[in-house]
This record gives structure tokens, C-alpha cells and sequence, in this order.
């Protein structure tokens, strides 16, 4: 039977057509297995990874069986360089080639807001440095002075982590982000008791609130008591865990995104997955 059609004879895609790609981020202290949980994706096919804290290595990798060839290293240097690779990565998939990436990985997001902000002071220092000359004045040292961040600065760079993140999470691919975790404390409620303390992405408030409701899942990630490398998927403890699915366990052992997306696609049980802490 041929497709039921719309106003101007394009088909009706419905929910039923369309194959369940993954949209994460995973949130977490140094060393609880961020990178290499995005890298695990590298299982599945080919991978474009923004490696921007340089911290993906090869032998990981190999002993986690993902081909280090199926890691394709992008750099992330400026919103321009960034806007063109979505570009790029957009009409490959409008182009269908075989040899596409499955998905696209941003290690880390706090980094990358770390280099488009600088980016942004740079450039406004240079413009106050050339706009001074031109009127031949002494600059202000605040409108100069490339180590001092302005509000504004900020505001652009929110404005175009948000631009980006939302075009990136739009592609039918699987996406991954990942945040170094930042604590905050409730000041009015102290560290008595256990709603007063938070732990959210180590980003801009803006622009970390938004980067949540982008995704359908978050991912906490700790090292438990046993050791294990474990990811919280539900809100406890502070942490701001998700799951759009409803299908994960709230505490996942080695939450790699390999093994998420089995899990999702009804490869894995979720109950083999789950976290129990030692009797």
C-alpha cells in the first residue's frame, strides 16, 4: 500500500518509519569514563569525534574492541569551524554515503564553551583595538585586555553553543556530548541535608539547562563503591540523570553508549546492565 500523503504530495512519515537514534550526555568529575564511553560508539561503524581536551587515547580503545580506525578526530577551534562541519557531516547524510558516520561525539562541551568564549574576548579585543586606533584614543584596559571575560562574551558564546547543540541533535545520527560536573550548594540550606547540594554540568546556567531538554538521555557518571565505572540515569542523589526511553536501569554498570544503545534497541536486557552494590 503506498504511503497516505500530505499537502504537497510529500509522504507521511510516521513514528513507526523512523529508527531510534540515540541524543546523550553524559555529566560527570574527571576520570569516570566520559571519553571512552562516547568512543565505545566506534563498535557500531565509523564516528566522528570532537576531541577537544585531547584526552581519547588508543589503547583504551583496543581493549574495549573499538578500531581506533572508526574514530574519525575532528579539532574544535572557533563557531565557524564547527557550523561547517555540520555542514559537511549534513550532506553526507542527504547524500547517503556508504561510508558515513553513524554518529558524532563533543568531548567535552565544558571545553568547547571554554574555546568559542576565548574566541569571542579575542575578537572583541581586537575590534575595541581597532576602533581606538581609528579615533586615535587610548583604549580602556577592560575592552582590551584579552584575559578579562566580559557578560556579553558569554551571552554569544551561550547563543552559539545553543545553535550548534540544537542543528547537531536535529541529524537522524546518533549524537553524543559530554561535561565535566559542577557542584553547587544551596546556600539558604547548607550541605545538612541532601536536596541542598546539586550537581550539574559544568556549563554556562543557560545554556546547561537547555543542552538537557536537547537530549533524551543524561547520564551521570561515577566510579560506586565497588569500583565499577556506573552512570545514574534518573534524578538522585543531587545528580540530574534522565532516560526519554524509560528503559534503562537508574544505575547502569559501564554505561557505555554501545551498550545503551543495545539496551534501547531491546539487544541487551536492562536487568544484566544494573548496578548492586556488593552484599
Amino acid at each position: 500500500m503506498a504511503p497516505a500523503l500530505t499537502a504537497g504530495d510529500q509522504p507521511r512519515v510516521t513514528l513507526a518509519d523512523q529508527e531510534d537514534v540515540i541524543k546523550i550526555l553524559y555529566y560527570g568529575e574527571q576520570g569516570t569514563g566520559k571519553t571512552l564511553d562516547l568512543a565505545t560508539l566506534g563498535r557500531r561503524g565509523p564516528v566522528i569525534f570532537v576531541n577537544a581536551e585531547g584526552g581519547l587515547k588508543k589503547r583504551p580503545l583496543r581493549i574495549f574492541d573499538v578500531p581506533p580506525e572508526n574514530i574519525w578526530i575532528q579539532p574544535a577551534t572557533s563557531y565557524e569551524q564547527l557550523e561547517a562541519l555540520y555542514w559537511q557531516v549534513r550532506r553526507e547524510i542527504e547524500d547517503d554515503k556508504p561510508d558515513r558516520a553513524v554518529g558524532i561525539q563533543f568531548d567535552s562541551l565544558t571545553e568547547i564553551t571554554t574555546v568559542l568564549t576565548e574566541v569571542q574576548v579575542m575578537r572583541r579585543v581586537h575590534n575595541a583595538k581597532e576602533k581606538a586606533d581609528q579615533l586615535q584614543i587610548v583604549a580602556k584596559d577592560i575592552d582590551v585586555n584579552p584575559f578579562k571575560t566580559h557578560l556579553d562574551d558569554y551571552g554569544v558564546m551561550t547563543q552559539q553553543m545553543r545553535h550548534l547543540a540544537r542543528r547537531f541533535r536535529d541529524l537522524p545520527i546518533h549524537v553524543g556530548f559530554s561535561a565535566l560536573s559542577r557542584r553547587d550548594v544551596d546556600a539558604s540550606g547548607g550541605e545538612q541535608t541532601g536536596d541542598a547540594v546539586t550537581y550539574r554540568p559544568a556549563l554556562t546556567p543557560a545554556f546547561g539547562n537547555d543542552i538537557r531538554g536537547y537530549v533524551d538521555i543524561v547520564m551521570a557518571t561515577k566510579i560506586a563503591s565497588d569500583g565499577q565505572y556506573v552512570g545514574i540515569s534518573k534524578p538522585r542523589f543531587g545528580l540530574m540523570g534522565k532516560d526519554r526511553f524509560g528503559v534503562l536501569p537508574t544505575t547502569m554498570v559501564n554505561p557505555t553508549m554501545d551498550r545503551i544503545i543495545a539496551v534501547v534497541n531491546e539487544e541487551l536486557d536492562p536487568e544484566e546492565v544494573a548496578w548492586r552494590p556488593s552484599e
